[in-house]
């Protein structure tokens, strides 16, 4: 029904572009809707009728930034529904003209925290597909413009938590590209590097239990490149203790991904 009357509105004067932009934005809430249940063909087919109004507003006015950035969401959210259907070359397609209005709006207005971190974004998605693909050079390519945005970012504002996990995420996806590549030694450089805002991050609210557990996280990353056997025991220790206090505390619960970990830490301190 709500289709229906948006439809109606942007039919009965194509000329107003406010009606043409709550058509798009309907298509984008089915979409959602659909990728929710799973339903991936429908999520491509309303993505497409968004990404179609969203091109011809964009058209009209290329100097209007929202609608610029309404352009980027939908070659961003076509590019994970191709993610999401193992369709890499058409999500690499989708994520490359999401990247190019990225840049552009980026580049418009340098100071725009907002559009630096949406570059800094479309780089890590790229990065995620080559990683996928096996094209491990790509991958580190775009991890490396991922963390120069994000290091800007760090850079403006260190007291920006969100910026600064946003760091470290970088730091753990260049180390995890460079251990499949066998680049030890980097990938220890990475680790430390994001152990380094993990701890930092964990330290400013230890009640903040999404910190604990990237804290976990990274220091299992670490053990696996660790230099000697005591190093990894140690790391391995540290984050059984992390992990234990948040499974004691019922955060997470039912998470089979949590408990995936506790599994993994369990086997790797068995055999280490």
């Amino acid at each position: 029904e709500v289709l229906s009357e948006a439809k109606a509105r942007a039919s009965s004067d194509p000329s107003n572009t406010d009606w043409q932009r709550d058509l798009s934005v309907s298509f984008n809430k089915l979409g959602d809707v659909a990728v929710s249940a799973g339903k991936l063909d429908d999520a491509r087919g309303f993505y497409d009728q968004a990404l179609a109004v969203a091109k011809a507003l964009a058209g009209k006015d290329p100097s209007n930034t929202d609608w610029q950035r309404d352009l980027s969401v939908s070659f961003e959210r076509l590019g994970n529904v191709a993610v999401s259907a193992g369709t890499l070359d058409d999500a690499r397609a989708f994520y490359d003209q999401d990247l190019a209005v990225a840049k552009a709006l980026a580049g418009k207005d340098p100071p725009n925290t907002v559009w630096q971190r949406d570059l800094s974004i479309s780089f890590d998605r790229l990065g995620n597909v080559a990683v996928r693909a096996g094209k491990l050079d790509d991958a580190r390519g775009f991890y490396d413009q991922d963390l120069a945005v994000a290091k800007a970012l760090v850079g403006k504002d260190p007291s920006n938590t969100v910026w600064q996990r946003d760091l470290s995420v970088s730091f753990d996806k260049l180390g995890d590209v460079v251990v499949r590549a066998g680049k030890l030694d980097d990938a220890r450089a990475f680790y430390d590097q994001a152990l380094a805002v993990h701890k930092a991050l964990a330290g400013k609210d230890p009640s903040n239990a999404g910190w604990q557990l990237d804290l976990c996280e990274s220091l299992e990353n670490r053990s696996l490149v660790a230099r000697t056997r005591a190093e990894k025991i140690q790391m391995l220790t540290e984050a059984s203790r992390i992990y234990d206090r948040l499974a004691q505390a019922g955060a997470f619960r039912g998470d089979s991904q949590f408990t995936q970990l506790g599994k993994l830490l369990a086997k790797l301190i068995s055999a280490a």
